[in-house]
């Protein structure tokens, strides 16, 4: 009685993997669009910054078609960048992101 138990077990796994489909990754029309955002600050005299700006994230130029693999994920994050730049009284500070749209 066991071994057909064990024989009826070890039949339904060897189906069971031979019946599942392949499931292909969802294929999507993605754009990525990049997002800006700058930091100002003023330089103060004591080495400190103060008079706050920021401009908030703000779109920067058209959307781009990419549809890799990461594209499956609606409001996904592709890439980012950080860059300053300073002078004797203001400091920028500016973030750029691209984000992924997917639908």
């Amino acid at each position: 009685m066991r071994k057909i138990f064990t024989l009826f077990i070890c039949y339904s796994f060897i189906i069971s993997c031979t019946v599942t489909e392949y499931e292909e990754p969802k294929k999507c029309n993605c754009t990525v669009q990049k997002y800006e955002r700058t930091v100002i600050l003023k330089n103060g005299n004591d080495g400190t910054y103060s008079d706050y700006s920021d401009t908030g994230w703000v779109v920067k130029g058209n959307p781009q078609k990419d549809n890799s693999a990461e594209c499956s994920r609606n409001g996904t994050q592709k890439d980012t960048e950080f860059s300053s730049s300073y002078d004797s009284q203001y400091r920028w500070d500016v973030y750029r992101k691209w984000v992924y749209d997917c639908k």
